[in-house]
């Protein structure tokens, strides 16, 4: 559809093409998303090359395709453990920071059962990293999982195995609290 609009051929089209391109195929787009979206393509004549906008969706789409696979890995390891997420996130945490580096990370995965080549690794960097910095905390790593669960109708309650969540008499432990605490500022 992006190509039908592009009468001249030089893979560029203008912003009000784009959002109806756009709004037909995914209707209840937002508009800002879809400015967005047209903004990181956008050339000096303001005009959007729509073939960079179909190769980096097309990049996106095969990012996903490996993320799903680890992440179906991940559930069946993680269903099959009496371990929490927290707790494998803070045994990966060696310096105790309230992050991963990309090697704790690994180390992490590995613990899901879940070993990754250097391009799988960052497919899955460019959705956990929600902020950029290279380093994952344990927020974003919980936000990514929850995410996938949703996606499958499940919720980390159906997967709750931690003494992280309870103690024998029924309440949070304090210290826990504190420590989990940490990992959300």
């Amino acid at each position: 559809m992006l190509m039908d609009r592009d009468t001249l051929g030089t893979d560029r089209i203008r912003r009000i093409e784009f959002q109806n391109v756009l709004q037909r195929v995914h209707p209840k787009m937002e508009l800002d998303i879809i400015y967005s979206l047209f903004k990181d393509h956008q050339d000096s004549d303001d005009k959007c090359n729509y073939r960079q906008f179909l190769n980096m969706y097309l990049e996106y789409k095969n990012k996903r395709k490996v993320v799903d696979t680890i992440l179906e890995t991940m559930y069946y390891k993680y269903s099959s453990s009496d371990v929490s997420l927290f707790e494998l996130f803070d045994e990966s945490d060696r310096n105790k920071d309230g992050n991963l580096d990309e090697k704790e990370f690994q180390d992490c995965l590995r613990k899901f059962g879940v070993t990754l080549s250097n391009e799988q690794l960052d497919a899955l960097l460019f959705f956990v990293d929600l902020n950029g910095n290279k380093l994952i905390n344990y927020k974003e790593l919980r936000t990514f999982f929850d995410g996938y669960l949703k996606s499958q109708n499940k919720s980390m309650d159906d997967l709750a195995r931690s003494s992280y969540t309870r103690n024998p008499q029924g309440y949070w432990g304090r210290d826990i609290i504190f420590k989990a605490q940490e990992y959300f500022n």
